[in-house]
């Protein structure tokens, strides 16, 4: 086993891999959970940080899609991921909209200068319920 591996910092899951040992996150899978939490996380649920997090699933509920889909919106993410997870190196972000079967979907796509893209697609299932699809490119 290579040295490197305890040298450079990781992050690390609850969970166990095939081999019974603690499950090691790639760059990729730590980055799209922090950017999930500041997504789904609501101003104010951490006291120390007031200001941190976005509410989306209210903003997806009861805004009309082409304010989701805007430049504002864009503008917020970027500057929630570069202040409370400046770790995660966003190169690009792309939020847009399409209706599919009758149900108009929200798609975050995230470049980041880990090894992949992270496209976030997000639908409202009903009035309290927002289903959450995420993929690696």
């Amino acid at each position: 086993m290579s040295n490197t591996f305890y040298k450079e910092n990781k992050e690390l899951d609850f969970d166990v891999n095939g081999f019974g040992r603690q499950k090691v996150l790639t760059e990729a899978e730590a980055a799209y959970r922090q950017i999930l939490l500041l997504l789904f996380l609501r101003p104010g649920d951490y006291p120390s940080l007031p200001e941190m997090g976005i509410h989306i699933s209210k903003r997806i509920r009861y805004k009309n899609i082409d304010y989701v889909t805007g430049t504002t919106m864009k503008e917020e993410i970027t500057k929630q991921i570069r202040t409370y997870a400046p770790q995660v190196e966003l190169v690009n972000l792309d939020i847009w909209s399409a209706k599919y079967k009758g149900e108009y979907y929200v798609i975050l796509d995230i470049e980041l200068a880990a090894e992949k893209t992270l496209s976030i697609a997000m639908t409202r299932k009903s009035t309290s319920l927002i289903d959450v699809r995420v993929e690696f490119n």
